[in-house]
């Protein structure tokens, strides 16, 4: 048997006779709706050249399971816009796509701690 935080809390506050405290819902996101958007901003990123010149990673975004399989693609799909468009076009454009990623993964994948998080050029 499995036993839920939520399922205890509310069983204490039954067996006390007190209301239990009201729990706000975080509004649901459409998450198929948004990993396709993701999926499709990274393949446009591409662009034709970037997909005939690596057609490997252009293979595992549009085939990656789930918005974990996107978000960790980034760093080989930044190579290649290095490698096709330059770095700084490169990383406006990742750039633009991890802030597409904002409300599918938890904060913690999102937020980054060190130094290079803050410096902005």
């Amino acid at each position: 048997m499995r036993w839920n935080k939520a399922s205890i809390k509310t069983s204490i506050y039954n067996l006390l006779g007190v209301d239990a405290p009201v729990v706000a819902v975080k509004p649901t996101v459409n998450v198929e709706l948004k990993t396709s958007t993701v999926r499709s901003a990274m393949l446009g990123s591409l662009g034709a050249n970037g997909r005939e010149i690596h057609p490997n990673i252009h293979r595992k975004i549009r085939f990656a399971n789930d918005v974990h399989g996107l978000w960790y693609c980034r760093s080989e799909l930044m190579a290649v816009l290095a490698d096709v468009h330059g770095e700084a076009a490169a990383r406006a454009t990742i750039g633009y796509i991890t802030e597409l990623f904002q409300g599918l993964l938890p904060d913690s994948l999102l937020s980054r701690n060190s130094p290079a998080s803050k410096r902005r050029n």
